[in-house]
Formats: structure tokens, sequence, C-alpha cells
């Protein structure tokens, strides 16, 4: 998308004769005619140094910790089903927490934004992060992943895609019409901070569809969750819910939040029990009906230096062996991420079981199709009338191809998807299941 502006241009003489002709420099001029000039430059001098002082100063201070928070519950430009309600309300109690730490966080809290309001913000933010000890970037609202990319929605997200349309020219699009993670971990990257965090709150339901040819629904991007990134060095990036999985508004953040708070603990101590706390609620959610299984994950390249960083510093809790290590799970912690891990195990079994059969199926339209097309063509040798039934038939089995082979690279993304989630739950090659044949 193109941000170019036709700008009215103007001579140099024209544009200097200007700026010559303003009151302020007709003052300055008839000052120094005066004799009063050195007096005005002192002047100016000790207004610019003041003013280097106190920039210097906002700098230093915000150098230290510094946080973007973002949430966003409605979408101006998407239906009203993929309206959310806790998103804000999540953004809005991590900004505050982050504020009331005992060694603060400078907060930039954005609700409800659109791509110019961010895009500005993220400016700032990076200026500010600049080799600061803690630099967080935290996103709660819609994310989804579309052919390995990442990209989060805001406000005025336009993400509207036609069936046939290149899959590089949407991402094109994407990449300006939401706020894509590729630009977030280089602007992150970017501040030189000591510690870099990246916190998705984001997994929700895939809320884009488009209409493809017979009136067909399909989701643009996999159906929910978004996909495994890379941490650039010195990053952690943290998922409320593991690549593909979607997420309980409202339980990673509220848990998130806690922990936080909890003086002695490290940077990976807070992550560890975050997410064996949501693991518990979540299964215990999925059990009454009220929730789906989901586990936080957290990816990452931290330097060492950053591993012994603290959100709460203080002393630890009584007993604690020094210096600080974690505690290993106790059997009952140990069963139920087993429970858990078998339970995933299943699901995507399942899952990946019932797109293979519709892959089957749609390989037998296809075949069916192609084969009425011959059948009256004589292998497209011979000419159909058109108005004929015969016509219409072979129009009507062209529409079927057509359809097959427009969703055919999203079925093999998420069968890919599947698959390596299969693979990092420990599930030997050999058990997971290969479609049944290539078209």
């Amino acid at each position: 998308m193109s941000c170019l502006t036709k700008w009215p241009v103007k001579s140099r003489e024209t544009i200097e004769q200007e700026e010559m002709d303003t009151p302020e420099i007709k003052q300055w001029t008839a000052a120094f005619r005066k004799g009063h000039g050195m007096q005005i430059c002192l002047r100016a001098l000790f207004l610019l140094l003041g003013l280097a002082v106190f920039a210097g100063g906002t700098r230093a201070h915000a150098a230290s910790r510094v946080a973007l928070i973002i949430g966003v519950d409605q979408y101006s430009k998407l239906p009203a089903s993929a309206q959310l309600r806790v998103a804000v309300s999540d953004a809005q109690l991590l900004a505050k927490t982050l504020q009331e730490l005992p060694d603060p966080f400078l907060v930039h809290l954005l609700t409800n934004v659109g791509r110019e309001k961010v895009s500005k913000t993220i400016d700032a933010f990076v200026d500010e992060a600049k080799n600061a000890e803690c630099a967080i970037l935290y996103f709660a609202g819609h994310g989804i992943e579309f052919h390995g990319e990442n990209y989060l929605l805001l406000e005025d997200s336009e993400i509207a895609a036609r069936p046939d349309e290149a899959v590089r020219r949407v991402k094109e699009r994407f990449y300006y019409e939401t706020l894509a993670m590729r630009k977030v971990l280089e602007d992150l990257d970017e501040t030189d901070a000591k510690l870099k965090i990246v916190i998705l709150d984001a997994c929700r339901n895939n809320p884009i569809d488009i209409e493809g040819p017979g009136g067909t629904r399909t989701i643009v991007g996999s159906k929910g969750g978004l996909g495994r990134v890379t941490a650039p060095s010195g990053m952690l990036i943290s998922y409320s819910a593991d690549a593909g999985e979607e997420a309980n508004d409202g339980l990673f953040t509220n848990i998130l939040a806690k922990h936080l708070t909890l003086p002695g603990k490290t940077l990976m101590e807070v992550f560890a029990m975050t997410r064996s706390e949501v693991r518990k609620q979540a299964t215990v959610l999925e059990a009454e009906g009220r929730g789906v299984l989901h586990e936080p994950a957290e990816y990452s390249k931290l330097d060492p230096s950053a591993l012994g960083f603290m959100f709460t510093p203080g002393a630890a809790p009584a007993g604690r062996p020094s210096p600080p290590s974690v505690a290993g799970p106790s059997a009952m912690e140990r069963k139920e991420a087993n429970q858990f891990q078998s339970k995933k195990i299943i699901e995507s079994k399942l899952a990946l079981a019932e797109l293979h059969a519709r892959m089957d199926a749609d390989r037998a339209r296809y075949r069916d199709a192609l084969n009425v097309i011959n059948t009256l063509t004589d292998n497209k040798r011979r000419p159909v009338v058109e108005g004929s039934p015969a016509y219409h038939q072979c129009v009507a089995a062209s529409k079927i191809i057509t359809e097959i082979e427009k969703s055919a690279p999203e079925l093999k993304a998420e069968e890919k998807k599947l698959e390596t989630i299969l693979k990092t739950l420990g599930v030997p090659e050999e058990e997971i299941s290969p479609g049944s044949e290539e078209e």
C-alpha cells in the first residue's frame, strides 16, 4: 500500500524570503541593529542548554524499565462476532501492575488503537528504551497466523482477502494493515535493552473468513492461535497459549500479573509458575465445559546476565537456598503435566485425522469433477455446446476443482502445524499418521 502524497513545490528563494519575513526574524534584526544582539544570543544559548539538560535527564530516567502495553477489544472493520470483551482490561491490569512495582516501569498504555497511533508510539518507545535494563512489549487482542507469519490486529485493521489472491500480495497488505510480529521483533531488538520481552495474549480464535467459490466460507490463515517464532538474541517471547492453541480470555494475564509482584522471583521462575497455574486452571475450565485446554509457552535466547532479573526484588521466602534456584516439580505437578500432555496428544491426533479425512474427500471430489469434464469433452478433444446440459455440468465441475485447488495450500499448512505440535509433544514421527495420498 503506497503512502506517498503529492506535495506543493516552492523554490528555495521563495522559502528563504518567507522565513526572513516572519515577525520573530524582523524583531531579532531590529534588536541587533540597536546593539542588543549579544544579549539575545546569550539568552538563546542558555535556553538551548537548559533544554539539553532536561532532555538528557529524561532519557536517563527512561533508560531503566520501559513497557508498551496494547489492548484491543473493538475492531471497527471486523464483524460483531469478532469483538472482544477483556483484552483492554487485561492490558490495563498489566500496565497498573508494572507501574506499581517497587522498581516501576515507565508505561505507555494504548487501548482500542489504530495503526497510525501505534506506529508513532512505537517510535517513542524505541527511543526511551535505548540501553534500558528491561523493555517489554505486551499485546492483548486478536492475532492470526498466515503462511508462517504472525499478525496482531489493531482497531482499524482491514484484512479482507479474496480466495484467488496470491499469498505474497496478502502478506504485503497484512504487513501494513496490522502490527506484524516481524516488525515488533525488529523494533524491540533495535532498543539494545539488556532484557527484551514480548508478551502475547493474542492466541484467540481466528475472526477472519472469506467467501470462496460456491458460497463456502474459509478461514484466512490458521484456525486458531499464532505460529511459533524464533526469538532474536537477548529476547524472550511469551505466548498465553502454545503454537496452534487458543487461550481462555483473561486467564493468562491475571495469573501473570499476580506472579510479577512476588518478591525474590527471577524472570524464568515467574513465567514457569504462570505456565503451571494456567495449565491447572485451563484443565478445570475445559473439564467443566467453560473453556479450552491450553498451556503458555516461552521461546527465548536470553543472555546469562538476564536470568537473574527480578520484577520485584526482595528477600526470598525463608528456607530458600542461596543462590536462588528453581525447585523441581512435585510428583503431583509431574502427574498433572503428563495428563495435560497426553490429552493434547489425543486432541492433536484427532484433529489431524479429521484433516486427513477432509483432504481425502477433497481428492475424491477433485477426481470425480475431473472425470465429468473428461467424459463430456472426450478428454477435452470435443467441445460442448454453450447452454447445453453438458455445458452446465462442466461449469459446476470446474467450480469444484477451483475451490479445492485454492483450499489445498491452507490444508497442507494446517497439516504441517499439527504434525509439528505432535513432534513437539514427543510423539515419534512413525506414529504421526501421514496423509492418505498426494493430489
